[in-house]
């Protein structure tokens, strides 16, 4: 028998690793909705300023918190790429829906003019 160190053996080893793995990988996914979370409300608060006081700037408004007027142009700048990309997936969803409802259209167009024998040949 080969010398061992004592520890746990290779399937041990890899029974914990993958249990830390899916613990970390959870604190993780905990730390980021929690971060999204309060991304959402530092963008609704900086929304609402920049809305109602159009004069004042955020850097302004935010008083002695840095880095805030380059955090919130950037995060704008992100925000209209992500709004772009969405209206283009939806853009085209509707126009995949749109094809599919006028080939049916089509598709039944098609089979009203066939007669009843047509028809039963073709088993519609």
């Amino acid at each position: 028998m080969p010398c061992q160190d004592g520890g746990p053996s290779p399937e041990e080893y890899y029974r914990v690793t993958k249990e830390n793995d899916r613990k970390e990988a959870a604190r993780r996914k905990a730390i980021k909705d929690k971060l999204d979370n309060l991304t959402r409300m530092l963008c609704d608060i900086c929304t609402v300023i920049e809305r109602h006081h159009p004069d004042s700037s955020i850097q302004q408004s935010a008083g002695s918190v840095s880095g805030l007027r380059i955090w919130w142009d950037a995060h704008k700048k992100i925000d209209e790429k992500r709004k772009a990309k969405e209206a283009l997936a939806k853009a085209d969803k509707e126009r995949k829906e749109q094809a599919t409802h006028d080939r049916a259209a089509l598709r039944q167009a098609g089979i009203e003019k066939l007669t009843l024998a047509e028809r039963k040949a073709l088993g519609l």
